[in-house]
């Protein structure tokens, strides 16, 4: 599934819903990420059978992870991408809510920003000219739809922002869930968890999948 991720995103993400889970650049403090490598893992099926991927960040080389920064006051997590990174390269990032993904571009290469809560950039100096910024109320959909779909069953909510290189320019997806924590239940069919579980139900809060593009220059 992972190559199909890669070559054909706008299919890959017609058919299934993706999360990331990081093992590096992910203490909630660091706020440098850097290359990595990623695995892609089935997570199971809702009842109608829509498919949920768990993208699994570790040590290693082709991708890239910039964190979310968890302080008193919001942080902002970053990496350095080249701008001719192979096409189906990913950039990924942990959960938003309330966040913001911001692109600026220099002559030597991408720097992506996850800016915790949306205004942890005010003010701040950085290199480049901004070519791409996806804030809440984008990705929580028209009249905050994201919201609007919560239940007391599942009282909170995820969005995933995954960017890919593909031939003429970068996009960049979403992916978005209701979650709540369950003590040894099912979901959607899956096997009962062990102990307290984080457990998803996937949401479609936009229109499209596809939040955003951009292309950088020769």
């Amino acid at each position: 599934m992972l190559h199909d991720l890669r070559a054909n995103p706008g299919v890959a993400f017609r058919t299934g819903f993706y999360f990331v889970q990081s093992r590096i650049y992910n203490d909630g403090h660091d706020s440098f990420g850097g290359e990595c490598s990623v695995q892609c893992k089935y997570y199971g099926a809702d009842k109608n059978g829509l498919a949920i991927y768990e993208l699994e960040v570790t040590e290693g080389k082709g991708d890239y992870y910039y964190p979310y920064i968890q302080t008193p006051y919001g942080g902002v997590g970053t990496c350095v991408v080249p701008k001719n990174a192979p096409i189906g390269t990913l950039v990924l990032t942990g959960a938003m809510n309330g966040c913001s993904l911001q692109v600026n571009e220099t002559d030597s290469g991408l720097h992506f920003y996850h800016d915790t809560n949306g205004r942890s950039m005010v003010g701040k100096l950085t290199p480049g000219t901004v070519v791409a910024r996806v804030n809440y109320s984008t990705y929580a959909g028209p009249g905050n739809l994201l919201n609007n779909q919560s239940t007391a069953e599942f009282p909170a909510n995820v969005t995933y922002l995954i960017t890919i290189r593909e031939k003429d320019c970068w996009a960049i997806y979403t992916s978005t869930f209701l979650y709540k924590l369950a003590r040894n239940s099912t979901f959607f069919g899956l096997l009962p968890a062990a102990g307290n579980k984080e457990v998803f139900k996937p949401v479609i809060a936009t229109p499209s999948r596809l939040l955003s593009s951009f292309r950088t220059r020769d």
